[in-house]
């Protein structure tokens, strides 16, 4: 290739650029004149009829801040995202953080109970389609005030047709257009009116931005991870790895160490600050707390919170049981000279591994308007987690993808239907980077056959996805630059009725789950990204044919709380005796140490592993699982021995495989 015709590709790029530009620049100038313009035609009303006009302009004001606060303090969701699995006793985190008792927010970025990583950021489109529903959904229970109150009765009220709602977020205000045209009159005078306006002076959009950017700055740096390894390595009430000559070998409770580690975290967490904000930095020491996130603005004022009072996730190696203790040096060293020096000077050493999970909450106001949300602080074996995400940056989409349908594409939904793959219903979308276009559904053609047929978005490796709520839904990546064809293959998933039954370990005998007991039951694909969760809000369990791996647990609930009483547990270690003697003497050294108690609603009493194959030869049976109830723990010990025995209660002689009968 010439450098000329180099030149012309980046020219020709250039005046792509530039085109795409001007074109955004015209449609939003046309938006911003278009809102004027409505802005103007709902301000001129008769006299007359201003009271009406100025009642649901306040019935549109009022609902627009009801909902943009409430998007506000849950992470840019009014309706925040379902959790497949209940908060409860199995999955303490959920996907929100629970603030104080029945306030929430959504985590932004976290770690499912079985280790899946999951980002669940709002856009801007998802935030206006929020606020949309919300107005257009309360908006007739605000107004009927003016067909109940004898003060309005002397005017002639008529809306013509349903409400619709639009929202234009920007950075600083927040425009709402509610279309609902009505007929507003008083003795012949008045008007019809076919839109309401308003316009807030809302950060809403310059606070989501800051907020996504921290979230970006955070994740890609491990910024609260690497604070989490530093209160580790430098507070001595967090024992970590060292050398001490302490003839009485240093040893510490996992209790005593998680209530100090969430104390510090707490402490180190509240004194983050966003850098260039509204805060003063009390030293130079304090810049050791300030997160750089891009954006410098003094009238921000940014808030970083984690409560002890808040779910935290820790598991210390090596450890026995409740005790944590050094080793002696002299024990694994292998070296002569230092068994000798181990044995005058008592040298312990000492190193432990931590897994650490823990949810911190992000506020940002301005201007007297709040914006929240949640991310998990995840640190594995010592380190920070692994980005399994990748870049978390989410561009805002300004190319309305969806609207620019050029190349004819045919899809094709199968299954396989008595040992045969036929064509079938479902929902057409495709997926090009992080838009998704709702497409239509495949429907009988000139063949009998199910297929769509229909101008699909230009997109290099995009996805075509099929729904049918009977079955799995599947995906398959194509190129549209060029009219073509694909097939989707569905999975169906099949229905079972269940039972679930309760083993006693201690005596074999079965019995039906109680009602102060819950159960949760997770069936984990081995060859699909397929899992269900089984709990008592069920009614039927549904599977598509494979292999699974099933883990049952079973919990006990109560009013009043179950005590796991203080216990003062005692350790004994061989140590030196001091001095030369240390080189021939031993002598047994035993340490206690209080491990406080506490009360819990729910406990963990059993749990239980195995396998379970679904295949035609048990389709349209009631399934009977089985689960393993150990005891109410009393002690921590009893509560890590129950979560550990999961692993071998499936290989007792007293455990039931799932059994398939005929209903």
């Amino acid at each position: 290739m010439t450098r000329a015709q180099v030149s012309i590709f980046i020219i020709l790029g250039l005046v792509i650029a530039i085109t795409i530009i001007a074109i955004f620049t015209i449609r939003s100038a046309f938006i911003k004149d278009w809102l004027n313009i409505e802005q103007e035609k709902t301000a001129e009303v008769p006299e007359q009829i201003k009271p009406i006009k100025s009642y649901i302009d306040s019935c549109l004001s009022t609902l627009s801040r009801e909902a943009i606060n409430t998007l506000g303090l849950q992470g840019g969701y009014i309706e925040l995202p379902l959790d497949p699995i209940p908060r409860s006793f199995f999955n303490q985190f959920s996907n929100s953080l629970e603030i104080v008792p029945n306030t929430y927010t959504s985590y932004w970025f976290h770690e499912t109970s079985n280790g899946i990583q999951k980002l669940e950021v709002p856009t801007i489109e998802n935030m206006e389609l929020d606020i949309n529903n919300y107005i257009t959904s309360k908006i007739d229970n605000c107004i009927k005030e003016l067909f109940v109150n004898p003060d309005f009765s002397r005017y002639s009220i008529k809306f013509n047709s349903f409400p619709k709602t639009s929202t234009r977020i920007e950075d600083n205000f927040i425009e709402i257009t509610l279309n609902y045209p009505s007929e507003l009159y008083l003795d012949n005078i008045g008007k019809r009116i076919e839109n309401y306006y308003v316009k807030l002076d809302i950060p809403l959009g310059y606070l989501y931005k800051t907020s996504k950017n921290i979230l970006e700055v955070a994740s890609q740096n491990n910024f609260f991870e690497k604070k989490t390894i530093d209160i580790l390595s430098l507070y001595e009430e967090i024992p970590y790895g060292g050398v001490s000559l302490d003839c009485n070998s240093p040893t510490w409770t996992k209790s005593e160490v998680t209530k100090n580690l969430k104390d510090l975290v707490s402490a180190n967490i509240g004194e983050i600050k966003l850098k260039d904000s509204d805060y003063i930095l009390k030293n130079e020491a304090h810049k050791y707390f300030e997160l750089t996130a891009g954006y410098s603005d003094s009238e921000i004022n940014a808030f970083f919170l984690y409560s002890p009072q808040w779910p935290f996730e820790i598991e210390i190696y090596p450890s026995q049981g409740e005790i944590l203790t050094s080793d002696e040096l002299s024990n694994r060293a292998g070296n002569k000279a230092t068994e000798i020096l181990s044995g005058i000077f008592c040298l312990n050493h000492y190193n432990f591994v931590y897994d650490i999970k823990y949810p911190i909450l992000i506020t940002l106001s301005k201007d007297n308007y709040r914006f929240q949300f949640a991310l998990q602080t995840i640190i594995n074996n010592n380190q920070p987690k692994e980005n399994k995400l990748g870049t978390l940056d989410l561009p805002e989409s300004n190319i309305d993808v969806c609207s620019r349908k050029v190349t004819p594409v045919k899809v094709y939904a199968l299954s396989e239907i008595q040992n045969e793959l036929k064509s079938i219903e479902a929902d057409i979308s495709f997926q090009c980077f992080a838009t998704t276009c709702p497409l239509g559904k495949t429907r009988t053609d000139e063949n009998n056959e199910y297929s769509l047929t229909t101008l699909f978005p230009e997109c290099l490796n995009g996805q075509v996805i099929a729904q049918n709520e009977n079955y799995l839904t599947s995906k398959e990546f194509i190129d549209t630059n060029q009219e073509t064809s694909v097939s989707v293959v569905l999975k169906p998933i099949h229905k079972f009725i269940f039972d679930i039954k309760v083993i006693e370990k201690s005596s074999g005998f079965v019995r039906e789950i109680q009602e102060n007991e819950n159960f949760l039951i997770e069936l984990e694909s081995l060859e699909e990204d397929y899992k269900f969760y089984l709990t008592k809000e069920n009614d039927e369990i549904k599977l598509v044919k494979g292999n699974y791996k099933v883990t049952a647990y079973i919990s006990r609930r109560s009013d009043s709380p179950f005590a796991i009483e203080s216990q003062e547990i005692s350790k004994c270690i061989k140590i030196p005796a001091p001095g030369i003697l240390g080189l021939f003497i031993k002598r047994e050294k035993c340490i206690k140490t209080l491990v406080e108690g506490s009360q819990l609603d729910e406990v963990l009493t059993g749990a239980v592993q195995f396998n379970l194959k679904i295949d035609q030869s048990n389709i349209g049976k009631k399934i009977t699982i089985y689960t393993i109830h150990e005891k109410i723990p009393t002690s921590y010990e009893d509560l890590t021995k129950i979560q550990e025995n999961s692993y071998q209660n499936g290989l007792l002689d007293i455990f039931k495989e799932p059994e398939f009968a005929n209903e």
